[in-house]
Formats: structure tokens, sequence, C-alpha cells
């Protein structure tokens, strides 16, 4: 693992920036310093500029399929007309994070507090849908894993 400067190893890029704490002002400031820097793999491609903000009703909190599925789907769709910025997972995952109720939000910082390895977009999608079975009777939970 990288460690990058100034960061707390346990706590994943969204986890600082969505807070609105001088550590998710930290964070931002340092990945707007490696990214000006050169410091990160790509040194000769330029930064791609910010797209314009997703805009979501209700922040997702995990209540059924259908709600799901609609933020799933307005969210790739947000990310896929983006795709030069959003190449990078924790720029998916900062914008996703921003949508999440401040529950669902503090339990994927829990589940990444631990975890040494950066997080990786398919992982979030994984959480995001095992929130969705947790609330689901137990044979409708099996039914949607096939």
């Amino acid at each position: 693992m990288i460690k990058q400067p100034g960061r707390d190893p346990t706590t994943t890029p969204d986890d600082n920036a969505q807070t609105g704490s001088a550590a998710g002002d930290e964070f931002k400031s340092n990945v707007i310093k490696r990214e000006n820097s050169g410091d990160n793999t790509n040194q000769n491609m330029p930064t791609p500029v910010a797209p314009p903000a997703l805009t979501v009703g209700q922040p997702f909190e995990g209540k059924d399929r259908q709600e799901f599925h609609i933020f799933m789907t307005h969210l790739q769709r947000y990310v896929q007309g983006h795709e030069e910025y959003f190449q990078p997972d924790y720029r998916k995952l900062r914008e996703a994070n921003r949508h999440l109720t401040d529950d669902l939000r503090d339990r994927w910082a829990d589940r990444r507090r631990s975890r040494a390895d950066p997080p990786m977009w398919e992982e979030f999608c994984e959480f995001l849908h095992s929130q969705v079975r947790s609330k689901m009777p137990a044979q409708l939970a099996l039914d949607t894993d096939t």
C-alpha cells in the first residue's frame, strides 16, 4: 500500500471527503496537490476537469431493490458520461458516497476502517447491494443472489 502523506491509512478518500471535517479538507488538499504535482501515475496527462455535480433527490438508504436499481442506474450513467474524470475508483466512490445517508456512509467507513487495501468500485457496489439484501426477508434475499 502506498501511504499518502497526511492521510490516515485506515480511512477511504470518501470517509474523509464527506465529513466536512478538517480531515476531509486535508484529504481533498492532498489529492489536489498530488494531481497537480505530477505525483501520480499519469504524469504527462492533465487532470481532467470535474463534471457538474450529480443531483439525486433523496440520499440512498438501501430500503429496497427498486431504490438500489434507480440509484445505481443514475450513478452509472453519470460516471459513464464522464469516464475520463472517473477513471480512478476513488473519484467514483467519493461521488457515490455524497449521495448516501449518514448511516450508510458510516457503515461503509466501518467496513473499510480495518482494511489496508484501497477501496474498489466493485466492492462498494456489493456493499450497497448487501445493505438492501439485509433488509429483505431471508428467502427473498437468497433469490436475488442468483
